[in-house]
């Protein structure tokens, strides 16, 4: 066996162990409400979309890590690795190009110097289907010689930093949250309710067209209201259908985007409830269903976390150009003077 051979067939058996280890560890925090919160804790600390088995490789092999990137990605950017680091290993998918030349599917590996001509000149189009996976390196930021001054900023922090003193932090970020989930067409509302309702969801159309409305109990923490208005927003990115949204399966998958979030937020005093009613749904599920169904809470904790720090960096910039525009005027009216 060549030295190629014997590295393809390591690989293989690392892949092939690799899924059968974080099946089994699915299948424990899916029982242990302790371990899934142990589990959500670093997917809320990293700040990369990656599937829940690259999740759990990354958890293995660097704990701490909170940006990861391959070694020409961060060379793109003019970082630089450190030369003692050592990468962490991770699934690539292995993408296979292919066209269909002669009604036949041709692989890239076995295109003719006509096919390639016709494919550089776009006159053949090329395909793509995934078979397998392969193994890459990735380095986390603390890898690098990037200070930290340098660190990308995260806008949720910067705002909740830059709050007056005379406002509470998490009345601020729930302000920010309401704001947010209503440029997505979602009405927010307050009502008294009693002490063991958390938030109710209804659906109407106003005169401005809002269908969807979240009612927060007013006698509820800040902090309660902040974990339940984006566990009612995570329903809408996990794209439940209303008449569906109460099934167990996505009532706790809502839950667990939303304690994933708040984590990211830093707030503090949010715990996941007991599973014991989620089992039912555990115990009939299959492998591939409990995959696709945390990897679902993976993707839109993350797209819910970047898309609120994108409408924060739209705060910010919109802040700076009109504190320009009042240094302008200012600059103008002493000029005239």
């Amino acid at each position: 066996m060549t030295k190629k051979e014997l590295r393809k067939e390591q690989t293989n058996r690392f892949i092939e162990k690799t899924i059968i280890t974080t099946d089994l560890l699915l299948s424990s925090y899916l029982y242990d409400s302790t371990k899934m919160e142990d589990f959500l804790s670093f997917i809320a600390n990293l700040d990369n979309k990656y599937s829940y088995v690259n999740m759990c490789l990354i958890k293995d092999q660097f704990p701490g890590a909170s940006i990861v990137k391959s070694y020409s990605s961060w060379k793109k950017e003019n970082v630089q690795v450190r030369k003692t680091e050592k990468g962490i290993s991770i699934f690539r998918p292995k993408v296979i190009e292919y066209v269909v030349y002669d009604n036949k599917k041709v692989t890239k590996d076995k295109w003719t110097n006509e096919i390639k001509e016709l494919v550089k000149n776009n006159e053949l189009e090329v395909y793509t289907y995934t078979k397998g996976f392969t193994l890459c390196k990735v380095f986390d930021i603390s890898q690098t010689t990037l200070p930290k001054n340098q660190y990308p900023k995260q806008y949720f922090l910067y705002f909740i930093k830059e709050d007056n003193e005379n406002i509470e932090p998490n009345t601020k970020l729930l302000s920010l949250l309401c704001n947010f989930i209503k440029k997505h067409n979602i009405g927010i509302t307050y009502a008294s309710m009693g002490l063991n309702t958390s938030e109710q969801r209804f659906y109407g159309t106003n005169i401005y067209g809002i269908q969807h409305w979240i009612r927060l109990n007013d006698k509820n923490s800040i902090t309660q209201n902040i974990y339940s208005l984006v566990k009612e927003y995570a329903h809408t990115l996990l794209g439940h259908d209303k008449s569906a949204i109460n099934n167990i399966e996505n009532e706790y998958q809502a839950k667990l985007v939303a304690f994933t979030v708040c984590k990211n937020l830093k707030l503090k005093g949010i715990e996941l409830s007991s599973f014991d009613k989620f089992r039912s749904w555990v115990n009939q599920s299959t492998k591939q269903m409990r995959k696709k169904w945390i990897n679902s809470v993976i993707f839109a904790s993350k797209q819910f976390t970047n898309d609120f720090n994108y409408f924060l960096d739209e705060i910010e910039i919109n802040v700076n150009k009109l504190n320009l525009s009042e240094t302008d005027k200012i600059n103008e009216a002493t000029e005239r003077e």
